[in-house]
């Protein structure tokens, strides 16, 4: 999921939520990686292997993060992968492979005929919730054919276990990598790749596996699109943000006849809400899902507030509202012990047409230490 603003008054001072990160690194070189705070906007492209090497190219120097932990090394898998036909889009001729390796992560393998001997190794955003998904895997390697079709192998590992849980994430993308090596054969050069909400789990994998069995590192560059690099303690906080917001307008998310609930949540573990319902609530709040000339006054009021207040376009309103849900909930029940890892005690808000009025009514949460801390373990790029 892409990130979004708010005009909070953040604990990192000058920190912009919305900013885009690319990071590159020549760890075969230096324990070194690069971050630039440079936007990166993808869009389609028809598979010039001229874009895909000067996309691998980037390379700007901001911030520097030290890898500084060692590769566990060991066996990747119980079962041989099985050739398979290759998913949509990859390039004709290629060899695929799939399986399921022995953490219970789905992947897929693929090797064009006119393979340039580099592999890049995708960690996919998301995250997804629920059990690993087959299906996953092979819509990854379809949506980042173009790697076939450029002429670079491709493994790419659907995750063991869906919701936010970033260091697993990186294990099984690590582990995916050793799939290939064992069996395919070590290539010339290994990039690995994180998309979206997949760049902190490049991010920390790059961190985690500096040295392999043999000694040598896993990656000789690090390749991030449309990722935010703050960690989950940074984040996330802008949807918390949302929530609260989006509640002092709209009051429906809980409606007045359900149980109240703390924001931060999410969601009860014993609510039924469907996205389908939510996304009917929100429209109602805010026309979101209709045309401008079709809004009330109070819905395009609403909508004007949120965008503004919060700093995401209209059509990110829905997905960023879902996330603040189910994903919220995913982190504060399953990762966190129940307990609140974000907080807006002190945040003030700014762009509606009353701020004070908006600041006096919105709902206050601290995040508990712990928490955070157990958030940022796992989530949170270490250095």
């Amino acid at each position: 999921m892409s990130n979004g603003s708010t005009m909070r008054q953040t604990e990192v001072p000058g920190y912009s939520y919305s900013a885009k990160w690319t990071l590159s690194c020549c760890i075969a070189h230096r324990p070194v990686c690069r971050l630039s705070a440079a936007k990166i906007h993808m869009r389609s492209f028809n598979g010039s292997n001229t874009y895909m090497s000067n996309l691998l190219k980037l390379t700007v120097v901001a911030t520097t993060l030290m890898l500084c932990t060692s590769l566990a090394a060991g066996p990747t898998h119980d079962q041989p992968p099985q050739v398979k036909p290759c998913p949509s889009g990859v390039a004709a001729g290629s060899r695929c492979l799939s399986g399921r390796d022995n953490a219970g992560a789905y992947y897929w393998l693929a090797v064009p005929t006119d393979w340039n001997g580099t592999l890049v190794v995708h960690a996919h955003g998301g995250p997804e919730l629920g059990d690993a998904k087959v299906e996953r895997a092979s819509a990854d390697l379809t949506r980042w054919s173009i790697w076939t079709r450029a002429g670079f192998a491709y493994a790419g590992s659907g995750f063991r276990q869906g919701g936010v849980q970033v260091r697993s994430a990186a294990e099984d993308t690590e582990r995916v990598r050793q799939i290939f090596v064992a069996e395919i054969g070590t290539p010339k050069r290994t990039v690995l790749h994180g998309q979206s909400w997949g760049a902190s789990v490049a991010a920390r994998a790059a961190e985690l596996f500096t040295r392999g069995a043999d000694g040598k590192a896993p990656f000789d560059a690090v390749l991030l699109t449309s990722g935010v690099l703050s960690g989950g303690t940074q984040s996330y906080n802008f949807r918390l943000d949302l929530r609260v917001v989006y509640q002092s307008l709209c009051a429906n998310h809980p409606q007045p006849d359900e149980p109240a609930y703390p924001l931060w949540q999410g969601l009860p573990l014993d609510s039924t809400l469907t996205r389908a319902e939510l996304a009917t609530r929100i429209d109602a709040c805010t026309g979101v899902r209709q045309k401008a000339t079709e809004r009330s006054a109070l819905q395009q009021r609403n909508l004007k507030t949120l965008t503004d207040v919060i700093a995401i376009p209209e059509s990110s309103l829905v997905g960023h509202m879902n996330w603040a849900t189910w994903h919220f909930q995913d982190i504060v029940f399953k990762r966190t012990g129940g307990l609140n890892p974000f907080g807006n005690a002190t945040v003030r808000y700014q762009g509606s047409p009353d701020d004070g009025a908006l600041n006096a009514k919105v709902l206050r949460y601290q995040a508990d230490p712990a928490a955070r801390k157990a958030l940022g373990e796992d989530t949170d790029p270490q250095g």
